[in-house]
This record gives C-alpha cells, structure tokens and sequence, in this order.
C-alpha cells in the first residue's frame, strides 16, 4: 500500500508547475489527463507493433495456444473489468473520510491509477496472447479493452462526482487556479 502511495507522489510532481510543492486545480487534472494518455499511447503501440508482426508472418499461429485462451481470455478481460470497478469504488468510498482536499485528490488519484491499471493489464495480456495465436479474436478483445481504457478519461465533473466533496472544496476544485496542494505545509503542522 506504500508502495502506490510512493507511486502516486512521484506521479503527482508537476514538472511543469513552477512550483513543485504546490499544485492548482487546473494542473492536477491535466496531469491525470496526461497519465491517462500516455498508459493509452503505449497499449496503442503496444498493439500496432503486434498486428504488424502476426501480418509478417514473424509470430502467430499456435493452434494449441488459441484452443488454451479463447476462453481463458474474454474471462480474464471481464474479470479485470469487474475488479477495475470495485476497487475504484471501494477506494473512492475511503475518500468521504479523508479531511482535507489534498487527502481526497491524492485518494482519487490513487484510484483512478488502480483502476486503470488493471484495465491496462488486460489489454496488454490479451495482445500478449494475440501474438502468440495470430487469433484475431483475441485482437479484438484487445482493442475493446483499449477502447474501455480511453472511455475511463479523467474529466473534471466525474471527479467532483465522485470526491465527495464539502460545498468550499466544491469550489476550489472547480476554480482552475485554486491549490488544492500544499506540500509545502507537513502533515503535522
């Protein structure tokens, strides 16, 4: 759990804000945006260089393989998509806790990564298995997860929806040049 914590910190430096220790609204939600883009860039990628080498003739075509995944695939895909759901949920469900706007954005970036994460994963897992059979049914399930991925696109009205938030960190948040970061200040002042 330190783990994601330390994770989402380093994710969260803004290399772009002149300041590193705080972060407005604005710059909080094109960094998720950004995030959310390049984990899409790279299955999009990912995909491309594998339709490129089963076209080739470079991989594919284990008939054994694709007796093993047609079914093992779709159900993993699913799974994933159920486990992606309820983690966010239950993530999202800690937040109405939290005390300050920080806490609640930083819970929600954790989430969204969790989330995405296991979306990501299978995909990914499904191209795996679209190289090694050439099969491309698994393509497909591919492609769908990667359409599901783009569709998960942090926006600023599902975030308000979903932080929970009091009526003056409504505010801030909706305020592009409001801080809802200050690391500057330590938790325990």
């Amino acid at each position: 759990m330190k783990s994601l914590e330390l994770l989402c910190a380093l994710i969260t430096f803004d290399i772009m804000n002149s300041n590193p220790l705080t972060q407005s609204s604005q710059s909080f939600f094109k960094m998720l945006q950004r995030l959310h883009l390049f984990l899409v860039i790279g299955v999009v990628l990912f995909l491309a260089i594998s339709i490129y080498l089963v076209e080739s003739g470079g991989l594919g075509e284990d008939e054994e393989m694709i007796e093993i995944f047609q079914y093992f695939v779709p159900i993993f895909a699913m799974i994933c998509i159920i486990a992606s759901r309820f983690m966010f949920n239950k993530r999202r469900a800690t937040l109405a806790s939290a005390k300050t706007l920080q806490e609640k954005t930083e819970g929600y970036q954790a989430a969204l990564i969790v989330k995405w994460a296991l979306i990501e994963g299978a995909s990914l897992f499904a191209i795996i298995t679209f190289m090694l059979t050439g099969n491309y049914g698994l393509g497909t399930i591919a492609f769908i997860m990667l359409m599901y991925l783009i569709l998960q696109r942090p926006n600023l009205e599902s975030a308000l929806e979903d932080m929970n938030l009091s009526h003056a960190d409504f505010g801030k948040v909706r305020d592009p040049k409001a801080i809802i970061f200050d690391r500057s200040k330590s938790k325990h002042d």
